[in-house]
């Protein structure tokens, strides 16, 4: 089969379903009809639809919920996963805008409703708009946001830090390069190992002899600039789970 013979046959099946959905009162055929259309205009660009993908979607989120509530299935079957999928579809300022609806949407109709799922997904949306449209401006947010998603993420964005501080503290190659005068509690014959401990009492308040001096103005800056660092991680995980739990 030749190209053109797929695109004529392809424009009669989605000039059909929309018909079809034109025709249609039932919401579950509905919702199909949409996601049909969505996936084929999204896999053909050329196909030309009725509606823009994003009006589809927000037409399937409202038909969604429609078919939820006229059948009482009960908000706790409520299938993030296949509208996710579809939103993907949108460029990262039309995911952010129909995932806020939806929010918006589910906060009215199924305030029971856990979002805590829908939530992540907006930040992971805002984490990858920050990075991919390299807003560099906003690195800092999109680094607090992935330190929020999860225990997991706060873990390993608090092991960075660590393993940063570790390389910083490190001593200078010469002495005029030297930002810090440290003063280090023997805990083994090992310098590298020395150093990694010494480092870690840092962190978890330990009282030694551990001593970190700022030799320059730079140092203190970067000081500062560290434990601010620090406890606004912890901080702001804090903050936003408290956040979610509230707008959840």
């Amino acid at each position: 089969m030749n190209l053109g013979n797929m695109n004529n046959e392809l424009i009669e099946i989605v000039r059909k379903e929309q018909e079809r959905l034109k025709m249609s009162t039932n919401p579950n055929e509905e919702v199909n009809i949409l996601n049909n259309l969505i996936v084929i205009k999204h896999n053909n660009p050329q196909i030309i639809l009725e509606n823009t993908i994003y009006v589809c979607i927000k037409m399937l989120i409202n038909k969604y919920v429609e078919l939820i509530k006229i059948n009482d299935f009960g908000y706790d079957l409520f299938c993030y996963s296949k509208l996710f999928k579809v939103i993907s579809f949108l460029n990262y300022s039309e995911q952010l805008s129909i995932l806020n609806y939806l929010f918006s949407v589910l906060d009215k109709e199924f305030p029971q409703i856990e979002k805590e799922c829908l939530i992540r997904f907006i930040k992971v949306v805002k984490i990858d708009k920050i990075f991919s449209e390299k807003e560099y401006k906003n690195f800092p947010q999109a680094l607090l946001l992935y330190s929020s998603l999860d225990i997991k993420t706060l873990v390993i964005s608090l092991f960075l830090f660590i393993l940063l501080v570790i390389i910083i503290l490190l001593p200078a190659c010469f002495e005029s390069m030297e930002i810090f005068k440290i003063k280090y509690e023997s805990y083994s014959d090992n310098f590298v190992i020395n150093h990694v401990l010494n480092v870690l009492t840092l962190f978890g308040d330990i009282k030694n002899g551990f001593v970190v001096t700022s030799s320059n103005i730079f140092g203190v800056i970067l000081q500062l600039f560290g434990k601010i660092t620090f406890i606004l991680l912890i901080v702001n995980f804090i903050y936003k789970k408290i956040s979610d739990k509230i707008s959840n």
